[in-house]
């Protein structure tokens, strides 16, 4: 494990303890722990270049009488068959569908074909998240340290 640093924070009661349950009840040992991991993905979003391997989720929630717009995230996926890896159509109810893609390469490429998927006219909520492939993998290698 690579050297410890302690750090201070102030943070509102209401905040520290919202996340206190956020980290009993989730998959971390303790706080810092969850910090450490929350660091860690915030710092990798905004590390890649152009040129990085990243990959991302797309989560799209929408109406799907919502005019075109199953067709026009089917379309999305021929455009950039390049970057696109899979998709997963899943029926919520009678009128709501959940689209999720998958996006790997380069990451400008992944990073406006995620935009273009999110901003799509019809949208209820689209969610992204990216993942440094390089970084990740240099993680695995220790050139990160441990957890």
């Amino acid at each position: 494990m690579s050297e410890l640093t302690r750090a201070s924070l102030s943070i509102e009661r209401d905040l520290m303890e919202r996340f206190d349950r956020a980290v009993e009840e989730g998959g971390h040992s303790n706080r810092s722990e969850a910090i450490r991991d929350l660091m860690r993905a915030h710092l990798q979003s905004l590390s890649w270049g152009g040129s990085a391997r990243v990959v991302a989720t797309v989560t799209l929630l929408y109406d799907h009488h919502a005019r075109r717009l199953t067709r026009q995230i089917e379309e999305h996926g021929h455009d950039h068959h390049d970057v696109t890896r899979s998709s997963l159509h899943v029926h919520m109810g009678a009128d709501l569908c959940l689209e999720v893609v998958i996006l790997c390469g380069g990451a400008s490429e992944v990073k406006a074909a995620t935009q273009h998927l999110v901003g799509l006219q019809g949208v209820l909520h689209g969610g992204v998240v990216y993942s440094d492939l390089d970084a990740a993998e240099a993680h695995a290698a220790g050139q990160w340290g441990e957890g």
